[in-house]
């Protein structure tokens, strides 16, 4: 297993390092008695050198044989200003970072990987998206609204992009035994999050988990001899745990029936920017 990281010195802003993740991952694997290690390498994703360099080292190492990948890399460090309007808060430096890494970069990696992945006739490409990209007045089991009305632009940019783009790659994937799709995590107590969050409230809510558990679902679907039928689709983190039978590290499933539970009745019907039902509106 690799692992890529753009830094790699623990700060304030950014907890943990790509070293010790590694040595977390090749710990747990040890622990759970199914071998196999975990290297981290430092990487750039927003050069397209060093991206490539990381599936030359693969060729080199294994092969190039590639099992399956994870797209997971976002840039933060541009993230909005405040302000009550999009364009108070929005600039350019924001719109390359998210959209660079957290989509362009995620196309890259699956497009390096499908090029080895349909030679073996198998795979798994996921990406990690979120629902950043539903309707503004998506609603919660109880009708309350619960996004925020100014949300950040380019991020549902990435988001609903990422979605659309492991949907179009499906298909000739799938013609070729690999699949893409989209894996949506609940709300992740990551080392940030824990930081500067209230961290043992949010865990005893019963609503957040922890890193490993989107882990798991990976996992589950990779070992899954019927992951095709999966192939472009959206899924979700606590849904994989029902389906496959697995649990958060702590041996609960994590229920958040405030954001990703009603988020199917959501996905269920057309984005309100589809629907033609402003006044004056005939039907041809």
């Amino acid at each position: 297993m690799y692992i890529t990281g753009r830094t790699v010195n623990e700060s304030e802003f950014f907890p943990g390092t790509l070293t010790q993740s590694a040595a977390d991952i090749a710990e747990a694997a040890a622990a759970a008695g199914n071998g196999g290690g975990c290297q981290g390498v430092q990487c750039d994703h927003t050069s397209d050198a060093a991206t490539e360099a990381i599936f030359e080292r693969i060729d080199r190492d294994h092969g190039g044989r590639l099992d399956v990948l994870v797209n997971n890399a976002y840039d933060i460090s541009n993230f909005p200003k405040e302000g009550k309007f999009w364009w108070d808060r929005e600039h350019m430096e924001h719109w390359d970072t998210a959209t660079n890494v957290g989509l362009r970069g995620h196309y890259m990696c699956s497009l390096l990987a499908a090029r080895r992945m349909s030679k073996l006739g198998r795979g798994l490409i996921v990406s990690i998206s979120g629902p950043g990209g539903l309707h503004p007045e998506a609603k919660n089991l109880e009708g309350v609204e619960y996004r925020p009305s100014h949300r950040s632009i380019p991020y549902v940019i990435a988001k609903s992009a990422t979605d659309r783009m492991m949907a179009d790659m499906a298909a000739d994937l799938k013609s070729v035994g690999v699949a893409s799709l989209s894996l949506w995590p609940g709300g992740t107590l990551t080392e940030r999050v824990s930081k500067f969050m209230p961290a043992e409230a949010m865990k005893a809510s019963g609503r957040f988990e922890s890193p490993e558990f989107i882990g798991r679902g990976v996992a589950a679907m990779a070992g899954d001899n019927q992951i095709l039928n999966k192939a472009g689709k959206v899924v979700m983190a606590h849904e994989l745990a029902v389906e496959y039978g697995f649990t958060d590290v702590d041996g609960n499933l994590p229920r958040d029936e405030f954001n990703m539970l009603p988020l199917r009745a959501e996905m269920a019907r057309p984005p309100a920017y589809w629907v033609p039902d402003w006044k004056g509106y005939k039907k041809p």
